[in-house]
This record gives structure tokens, C-alpha cells and sequence, in this order.
């Protein structure tokens, strides 16, 4: 399963991210890379896993599925009403599908800026010795700007949130930081493989502020500003 929800229009060695998992998913909040308002994209080329995806959509309801590709229609009197499984109310509306079908045909012109913003991000920040901080590949569709305090730095952080908050500049965890840290991980049953040293230290040293897909110069140039004096 791939997690493409921050990477709409990268690509990998020549290959669009989104496409490696048997399952991908794509979102289209209104933060992400295009927006539907609300909502979000599967992708699969496995038929069964498609015909699940379709009814856990909708109430675990059989009557989209291809072929009927649970019951034989002599195995249930009422095929359009039958529910086989688990399922949720998730389906979009026509009204979040049209707005999305619009905003996939701005797409590429959207990465592009995105992508200058981020070259200019880089040329403000690759010199700060506080921070370790994305690399320009050329191919990625830069969601955010983040940075991760060094940790010579790490004891900067709280100074630094609330210098942030100070000037009205958002900021998050990235992509919401380690799951391990959550409390809702006591729900789950998991095994970590290799342990998760790195992304803990993410979790706890580092954040980032959003991109967007206009011209946001002046925005980072504040951004810089505000950060550059934090000692």
C-alpha cells in the first residue's frame, strides 16, 4: 500500500509515485496538490481489490460491484440490496468530482510552481546550519518546506514555535510525525521493523509550512526573516 497523499505528480528513477503499491492513495483535501474540498483517490489494477474498494465505499453494498463479484444472483433475492461486508458512507459527490476532473487539468502547471517555490525556499535556507532540510531533485511536487532541527540546534524548538505563532506563520508536524507517538496507537496491534529512531527524532525536532501552487516569494522571504535570528 503507497501513501501518495503529499506527492501528486512526483516522480521516482522516471516512475510517478502513486504507481509502485498494489494500492495507492491520493488526497484531494483542500491543502493538497488539487482539491475536491473534501475526499480522496484509490488506485489499484488488482480486480478483486478494486471490487472491495467499491463496496467498503458504500456500506459494503453489492450493487456496483463488477460481475457480480460476490454473490450469484440465485444466492440472494435481493441482489441491489445486498451488503456483504463492513463499509462506510465515503463516496464523493458529483459536485467534489467535477471540481477534481477541473483541477487535474491544472495540475502540471500547478507542480511547476510548487516546484519554483521550492528552489527558492533552497536558495533561503540551504546555508542554515540549524536545519536539515529537503533536496531539489527536480521531479517532486513539493507539498510542504520542512525542517528538522540538527541536533546541535534541538533545544531552538519551543523558541522557535512560538516566534511562528507570534508572526501567524502555521506550521505542522510533518505529515503528522511518527504514528509510534500518537495515543492512538494503543488500538493497534504492530510490529516495528528495525525500530523507528529516525522518525522519532523527526517527530520531536522537526516541522514544516505549507507551499502552494501561486508565486509565495514574499511569504518566504518573511518566513526567512523571522527564523534567521533565532539563537
Amino acid at each position: 500500500m503507497e501513501d501518495n497523499c503529499e506527492s501528486m505528480g512526483a516522480k521516482i528513477n522516471g516512475k510517478y509515485t502513486g504507481t509502485f503499491g498494489i494500492v495507492n492513495t491520493f488526497s484531494t483535501f483542500f491543502s493538497h496538490h488539487i482539491s475536491t474540498i473534501e475526499g480522496g483517490i484509490v488506485t489499484t489494477n488488482d480486480f478483486e481489490i478494486y471490487n472491495l474498494l467499491l463496496a467498503l465505499r458504500s456500506h459494503g453494498w453489492t450493487r456496483d460491484l463488477m460481475n457480480n463479484f460476490y454473490l450469484k444472483k440465485e444466492q440472494f433475492n435481493y441482489e441491489n440490496y445486498c451488503f456483504a461486508i463492513p463499509g462506510y458512507n465515503v463516496r464523493s459527490t458529483n459536485i467534489n468530482a467535477a471540481i477534481g476532473i477541473e483541477q487535474l487539468k491544472k495540475l502540471k502547471k500547478l507542480i511547476l510552481i510548487r516546484r519554483k517555490n521550492h528552489q527558492y525556499f533552497l536558495k533561503l535556507f540551504k546555508d542554515d546550519k540549524r536545519f536539515i532540510i529537503q533536496k531539489y531533485i527536480g521531479t517532486h511536487s513539493c507539498f510542504a518546506f520542512t525542517f528538522v532541527l540538527k541536533p546541535k540546534y534541538k533545544h531552538l524548538k519551543k523558541k522557535i514555535f512560538a516566534i511562528l505563532r507570534k508572526n501567524n506563520i502555521e506550521f505542522r508536524l510533518i505529515t503528522g510525525g511518527s504514528f509510534f507517538q500518537h495515543p492512538v496507537k494503543k488500538y493497534f496491534s504492530f510490529t516495528k521493523f528495525n525500530g523507528s529512531k529516525n522518525v522519532d527524532y523527526i517527530h520531536k525536532n522537526g516541522f514544516f509550512v505549507g507551499n502552494h501552487p501561486k508565486r509565495i516569494y514574499k511569504e518566504l522571504k518573511f518566513l526567512k526573516k523571522t527564523l534567521e535570528n533565532i539563537k
